[in-house]
C-alpha cells in the first residue's frame, strides 16, 4: 500500500471507528437482534434442575380469594417446603405491610420463615438510575453489601422492603428491580452500601457462604463457596447478560395450587402425576405469575416471559457457567483493524468485484464463526459494527482509488500537454531553419548552409525523441486477456507453447522418463514442475538439481549420498535426492554436463531403480520418476562421445522441445503483461515498450524477459509512475527504437501522398529502402484494424480516419479496401463456436500481421462473434 493510500485508509477508519461509538446506541440495537436471531439458531437448551418455581396465575389468584392473598397461604407453602427439605426457598411477592384484617398470619408467617433460616425476601425501589444515590436513603446495615468496587452500578429511589419482623426473620433480602431491556443489576447502590439481587441472594443461600466471601474484580463478581470459584461477569452498572435457555416452557415452573394439592394426596399415600418430592435440596421460588399482576419481559424466545424466570435462568447460568460473555472493545478494534487493512490492500492492488465477492464471503465465515463461539462458549462476537464499517471502508477505498485514477490521469494530461507544448515550438524552429536553408541554397551561403543543416540535425532528433514521449504517454499497450496459463506457463491461442502444453497433459500421469530440451531461459523447470504437478505422484515430493553446478565426485554424493566416514567431513551419513524424492519425481537439469561413469550409475537407476550410497555397501531401491533437461544438442553430443546412447534412449521415452522466445513472439506482450502483474498489478505498460520489446532477440529467453521488466517496474515505482516507458528498459534495447519515427506512421503518410493509389504499397516499400510489399502491406491491414478499434467499431468513421482527405474518391477507395479486409479476415469466422476455438482456426490470419496489432483483430473477431460488429 502506498503512502497517500495507507494515510487515507487510517485516516478514514479512525472517523469511522469513532462515529461508530459516537453512534453506539444504533450498533447496540442491530446487535441485540442479532443476538435474538443467533438464540434463535441455537435453539432451546435444558435449564438447571436445581431452580424450581411455584406460581399462583390469575385463576389461582381469583380461587383464594384474590389480592392481596392471605400470609398463612405463605406460611402454608414455606412450611411444607421445609418439610419436603427444599434448600432454599424464595419468596419474590411484596410484604412490605402487615396485614391490617389478620395481623395473626404474619406472626405464623414470620415464625415459619425464621423455623430454618433459608427464606430470601423480595424488595424493590421505585425506580433506578445512573445518576448518584440520594443521600436521605439508606439500607439497614444487615442488608447491604459494603465492597467498594471502581464499578458505578445503578442507584435507586425510595427502597421497599418486607415488614421488619419478616426481615429479621429471613436468611437475607435481594431486590427483584430490572431494567427496561429486561436485565438484572447485580446491585443496586445506596449512600451506605449496595442492595444485592433477589437471585444472587438466592445462589448464596444455596451454596451456603458469607457476604465476605463475595468480591468484584475486573467486571467479575467472584463468589466464593464450598472450595469453588463461581464468576458472574457483567457490564456497566453491573448489568448481568443472562443466557436464556428457552422459552417460558423451558422452566422447571408448578402450579402453587396443584403442588399443594398433589402434596396432600402425598402425605395419604396416593399417587400423584407431581413428583413433590423433586424439591429436595434445590432452590424453589414462590412467585405471582398472572397477566395483569406480574411482570413479564421480552426475551429472545418470546414476548411474554415470566420475570421470575429471570431469577433461575440467572442461577442456571452461574451454575453451568454460562453468562454470556461480551466481546472486549480492544478485540473488536483490533479486529476491525485487521480486516479493513487487509482488504484495504486488496481493493487498491486487484479487482474491486472480486475483493466485495471475498468481503461477503468473510461476512458469512465470520458470521458462521459469531454463531459457532456463541453456542459453544458462550462469547458473543460482535457483527454490526465490524460489518459496517468495513462495507463504508471498502467504499470509501474504492471512490478514493478512483479519484488516484483520475489525478494520476490529469497529472499525465498535463505532463502530455507540456511536451506537445515543446514539440510545438521545436516543430515551428524546424520549419522556419528549413525555410532558411532553402534561402541559403537559394544565394549559395555555404558557410551559413552548413550551420543549418547541423541546427536542423538536432531539431529533428528533438523531435523524433519528443515525438517518443508522446507516444509513451498517449498509447498505453492494450495486451489481450485472452491468454492460458496452465500450472504457470502463459501462452496464447496460436503460440506453439499450445502444442507443448497439450502434448504435456498427455505425457503427465505415466511414471516414464521425460528429456527437456530447450535453450536457458525457457523454462525446462517449469515444465517438469507442471508434469510432476499433475501426475498421481504430485502429493510426494519435487527434487531439483542442476548437474552442471556440481563436480562429479559431490554430484555423485548429492545424488546418492553418502555413509559415514565416506570421506573426510562426513560425519554422519547423509541421504542423497534419490531416497529424498522415493514416490516422487526429480528433476536433473543440465544432464548433459555430467560424466561417463556418472552415467553409467544414472543408467542403472533407470534401468533397476537402485543404487548404492557413497562409501556404503547396501543396495538401496527407490521408486522414483526421472525427468532431465539439457540447454545443448544432445544429438551432437553422443556423436561426440560425450553423452551415452544407450542412457539417451533411457531418457527420451517422451521429449519435449521448448522454443526459444524469438520463435513465440506472440506470447511476448501477455509474458509482459503477467510479469507486471506478478510485481504490481496497478502498473501498465506502453504501446512503445511492447513494441521494441518485440524486436530484441532475447537471448535469455523468458528467464530474460522477466528480468528486464522486473528492473523496469522498480524504476517505474521509483519515479511513482503507474506504466512502463521506453527509458525504464536496458540502453541496449532502448537503442533498437530511439530516433526511428513509428513506421506504420510513415507507412501510412506515404500511401496518403500517393492517395491510395493501386501502386501505393509497392512505390511505399521501394520508398521505405526496399521493403518486402507484403510487408507494408500487412502494416496497412493492421492499421485499418486498429483504426476500427479505435473509433468503436463506426466503420465510416474509421474509413475518413484512415483516409485522412475528404475527396469521394480517396474515400472510395480506403472503404473498398477496408471492406476486403475485413472479409477476409472474418470469412471463416463461426459464431457457433466460442473465442479461443475461432483463433485457433484462424491462425493464419495472424501470420503475417505485425504483433502489435494481433489484439485488434482479435477484438474485431470477438465482437463480431457478439454480433456487436458487422460488415
Amino acid at each position: 500500500m502506498k503512502s497517500k493510500e495507507a494515510k487515507f485508509t487510517l485516516i478514514t477508519l479512525f472517523v469511522l471507528i469513532v462515529l461508530s461509538y459516537i453512534f453506539s446506541g444504533v450498533f447496540f440495537t442491530l446487535d441485540k437482534h442479532l443476538l435474538d436471531l443467533k438464540f434463535k439458531l441455537r435453539g432451546e437448551i435444558p435449564i438447571d434442575s436445581s431452580t424450581i418455581i411455584l406460581y399462583l396465575d390469575n385463576d389461582d389468584i381469583n380461587a383464594l380469594g384474590g389480592l392481596p392473598l392471605k400470609r398463612n397461604y405463605y406460611a402454608l407453602a414455606v412450611n411444607i417446603l421445609n418439610e419436603l427439605n427444599a434448600k432454599v426457598i424464595g419468596l419474590d411477592v411484596a410484604l412490605t405491610e402487615h396485614s391490617i384484617d389478620k395481623p395473626e398470619y404474619d406472626e405464623v408467617l414470620t415464625k415459619t420463615v425464621g423455623a430454618k433460616k433459608n427464606v430470601v425476601l423480595t424488595s424493590y425501589f421505585d425506580s433506578i438510575s445512573e445518576e448518584e444515590p440520594n443521600l436521605s436513603f439508606r439500607l439497614p446495615e444487615e442488608i447491604g453489601y459494603k465492597i467498594n468496587p471502581s464499578t458505578k452500578f445503578f442507584s435507586g429511589e425510595k427502597l421497599n422492603l418486607p415488614f421488619l419482623e419478616l426481615q429479621k426473620a429471613a436468611y437475607s433480602i435481594g431486590h427483584e428491580n430490572i431494567t427496561e431491556e429486561g436485565k438484572i443489576p447485580l446491585f443496586i447502590s445506596q449512600t451506605n452500601g449496595l442492595m444485592p439481587a433477589f437471585a444472587l441472594e438466592l445462589f448464596r443461600a444455596f451454596v451456603n457462604t458469607e457476604k465476605s466471601k463475595l468480591k468484584i474484580q475486573n467486571s467479575e463478581l467472584l463468589i466464593e463457596a464450598q472450595d469453588k470459584l463461581y464468576t458472574i461477569p457483567f457490564e456497566k452498572n453491573g448489568i448481568v447478560n443472562l443466557n436464556y435457555t428457552g422459552g417460558a416452557k423451558t422452566l422447571l415452573a408448578i402450579p402453587l395450587v396443584e403442588f399443594l394439592q398433589a402434596y396432600n394426596l402425598y402425605k395419604k399415600g396416593g399417587i400423584t402425576d407431581i413428583d413433590v418430592t423433586s424439591v429436595k435440596n434445590k432452590i424453589v421460588i414462590i412467585g405471582i405469575v398472572a397477566t395483569g399482576r406480574s411482570v413479564f419481559v421480552k426475551s429472545p424466545f418470546s414476548s411474554q416471559y415470566p420475570a421470575i424466570g429471570l431469577h433461575a435462568t440467572f442461577i442456571d447460568n452461574i451454575l453451568k457457567n454460562r453468562f454470556i460473555s461480551k466481546m472486549p472493545v480492544i478485540l473488536e478494534l483490533f479486529l476491525i483493524l485487521v480486516a479493513a487493512l487487509i482488504f484495504s490492500y486488496f481493493t487498491y492492488r486487484g479487482n474491486e468485484l472480486k475483493t466485495f465477492i471475498v468481503l461477503l464471503i468473510y461476512f458469512f465465515f465470520y458470521f458462521i464463526m459469531s454463531l459457532l463461539l456463541f453456542s459453544i462458549s458462550n462469547f458473543d462476537l460482535t457483527i454490526t459494527r465490524h460489518y459496517i464499517i468495513l462495507i463504508i471502508q471498502m467504499i470509501s477505498v474504492v471512490v478514493y482509488r478512483n479519484y488516484l485514477v483520475k489525478e494520476e490521469v490529469r497529472n499525465l494530461e498535463i505532463e502530455r500537454d507540456a511536451i506537445h507544448k515543446k514539440l510545438h515550438d521545436r516543430e515551428e524552429k524546424l520549419i522556419k531553419l528549413q525555410n532558411e536553408l532553402r534561402k541559403a541554397e537559394m544565394e549559395n551561403a555555404l558557410q551559413r548552409k552548413g550551420k543549418l543543416v547541423n541546427e536542423i540535425k538536432k531539431f529533428e532528433k528533438e523531435v523524433s525523441i519528443l515525438k517518443l514521449q508522446i507516444n509513451e504517454y498517449e498509447k498505453l499497450a492494450h495486451i489481450t486477456d485472452n491468454y492460458e496459463n496452465f500450472e504457470g506457463i502463459i501462452y496464447s491461442a496460436t503460440s506453439p507453447m499450445k502444442s507443448v502444453v497439450e502434448f504435456l497433459k498427455k505425457i503427465a500421469d505415466n511414471d516414464s522418463p521425460v528429456l527437456i530440451l530447450g535453450e536457458s531461459g525457457t523454462g525446462k523447470e517449469l515444465i517438469a514442475r507442471a508434469i510432476h504437478r499433475k501426475s498421481h505422484r504430485s502429493d510426494k515430493p519435487f527434487v531439483a538439481l542442476n548437474c552442471g553446478a556440481l563436480t562429479e565426485t559431490l554430484l555423485e554424493s548429492e545424488l546418492f549420498g553418502y555413509e559415514k566416514g565416506a570421506f573426510t567431513g562426513a560425519t554422519k551419513e547423509k541421504p542423497g535426492r534419490f531416497e529424498l524424492a522415493d514416490g516422487g519425481t526429480i528433476f536433473l537439469d543440465e544432464i548433459a554436463e555430467t560424466s561417463e561413469a556418472f552415467q553409467v550409475k544414472l543408467l542403472r537407476i533407470l534401468q533397476e531403480g537402485e543404487f548404492e550410497r557413497v562409501g556404503g555397501t547396501e543396495t538401496k531401491k527407490v521408486n522414483v520418476r526421472v525427468l532431465a533437461a539439457t540447454n545443448k544438442n544432445i544429438i551432437d553430443s553422443i556423436d561426440e562421445k560425450k553423452f551415452r546412447q544407450d542412457l539417451y534412449y533411457r531418457l527420451s521415452v517422451f521429449v519435449i522441445n521448448l522454443p526459444p522466445l524469438r520463435e513465440r513472439k506472440e506470447d511476448i506482450p501477455i509474458l509482459v503483461k503477467h510479469f507486471i502483474e506478478l510485481e504490481n498489478k496497478d502498473m501498465k505498460c506502453s504501446s512503445e515498450v511492447v513494441e521494441v520489446l518485440l524486436k530484441y532477440p532475447f537471448n535469455g529467453n523468458v528467464r530474460e524477459l522477466q528480468s528486464i521488466i522486473k528492473r523496469a517496474v522498480v524504476l517505474a515505482t521509483s519515479e511513482k509512475r503507474n506504466y512502463l516507458k521506453l527509458s525504464d528498459l536496458p540502453e541496449d534495447i532502448q537503442k533498437l527504437q530511439k530516433n526511428k519515427e513509428d513506421l506504420a506512421e510513415r507507412i501510412m503518410k506515404s500511401i496518403r501522398e500517393k492517395k491510395f493509389s493501386k501502386n501505393s504499397i509497392s512505390e511505399t516499400a521501394k520508398e521505405l529502402g526496399g521493403m518486402n510489399r507484403s510487408t507494408v502491406a500487412e502494416y496497412f491491414r493492421g492499421y485499418c484494424f486498429k483504426t476500427i478499434v479505435e473509433k468503436n467499431y463506426h466503420l465510416d468513421d474509421a474509413i475518413l480516419e484512415i483516409a485522412d482527405s475528404i475527396e469521394p474518391e480517396i474515400i472510395n477507395k480506403v472503404k473498398k479496401k477496408v471492406i476486403e479486409y475485413l472479409k477476409n479476415a472474418l470469412e471463416n469466422i463461426d459464431k457457433n463456436f466460442n473465442l479461443e476455438t475461432n483463433l485457433r482456426k484462424n491462425r493464419a490470419k495472424f501470420k503475417n500481421l505485425p504483433q502489435k496489432y494481433h489484439y485488434y483483430l482479435e477484438e474485431i473477431i470477438k465482437h463480431y462473434i457478439k454480433d456487436e460488429f458487422k460488415i
